[in-house]
């Protein structure tokens, strides 16, 4: 099997562009999902097109409003990065929750988005800052939303030679406070059950916008809108949560269907929707992370 597997390493975005229109060509990032689809013997890979050459796919800033991702940052690189840990908090805390250290330290935000996993522990923090994808490919670039691009369990809407170059998300503005929450079989090493990431913002006592996004619970993470307008305009509190998670709870249900496991999800996913919007709320109140460079 391995042996039958070709592999080239471009230099440049475009040369990998190339190499994916190979057919049966898969991108490789850090190989933490590549190899395990080898390892278990599934069929339609011939070609291992390998990223790590290509200059500055591994980066992380900001650019006015918004910070970028490189589809190479790790998992160890974003729960150790100052200029997320005060920018996007919940996303070093999601970070922080995957695999094992070794895994962190080769799995890449880029692979678990392309890989698109229901229970990807990125995909819901992502969903809730508004990130948005660049995708290079034979006929050029496209910026979507990551809420486009993920079309269903383990598929996105990416076209043939695509790859995903970049990952954008608008810095979140004052009186914001986030929360990422995971339920999972143990707390390490375990892909997550549900998996819940919240983003206030509060004024004046009143939620001025929720966002509200969960995974595991539906074919694909997703945002609950249905939930967000309960929050928004009303003064943050227990009752108003609990409004919110039965939202979740029935939009969940519309989404996937009556299933034997939503005994135990259904109220399971209303407990870490209130407990993510309540310790969204308090992060408000105690100021989330200090600025980068402050430590």
């Amino acid at each position: 099997m391995f042996k039958e597997l070709s592999y080239c390493r471009p230099q440049t975005v475009a040369e990998a562009v190339a190499a994916l229109q190979t057919p049966g060509a898969r991108a490789l990032a850090g190989g933490t999902d590549l190899v395990v689809h080898l390892r278990e013997g599934r069929q339609g890979v011939t070609m291992a097109v390998d990223l790590n050459a290509i200059p500055g796919l591994g980066q992380i800033g900001v650019q006015g409003e918004e910070i970028f991702l490189g589809p190479l940052v790790t998992f160890s690189q974003l729960m150790n990065s100052a200029l997320i840990r005060y920018e996007a908090p919940l996303l070093a805390r999601a970070a922080a929750t995957v695999g094992s250290p070794q895994i962190r330290n080769r799995g890449t935000i880029g692979g678990n988005i392309m890989n698109a996993s229901p229970a990807g522990d990125s995909l819901p923090v992502l969903l809730a800052l508004d990130a948005e994808v660049t995708l290079a490919g034979p006929t050029g670039e496209r910026r979507l939303s990551l809420a486009v691009l993920l079309a269903g369990p383990y598929r996105t809407r990416a076209l043939p030679g695509e790859v995903l170059k970049e990952i954008r998300f608008p810095r979140l503005p004052a009186g914001c406070g986030s929360s990422f929450v995971k339920l999972g079989r143990r707390n390490a090493l375990a892909i997550a059950r549900i998996n819940v990431a919240a983003v206030l913002q509060v004024e004046a006592g009143r939620i001025n916008f929720a966002r509200l996004a969960v995974g595991a619970v539906t074919p694909v993470p997703r945002r609950f809108p249905e939930a967000e307008a309960v929050l928004t305009g009303v003064g943050p509190g227990e009752e108003v949560y609990k409004a919110a998670a039965r939202e979740v709870a029935a939009g969940m249900v519309r989404a996937a269907g009556r299933r034997p496991s939503f005994a135990y999800k259904i109220p399971a996913v209303q407990a870490l929707v209130r407990r993510a919007l309540a310790e969204a709320a308090q992060a408000i109140e105690g100021g989330e992370a200090d600025a980068p460079g402050s430590h």
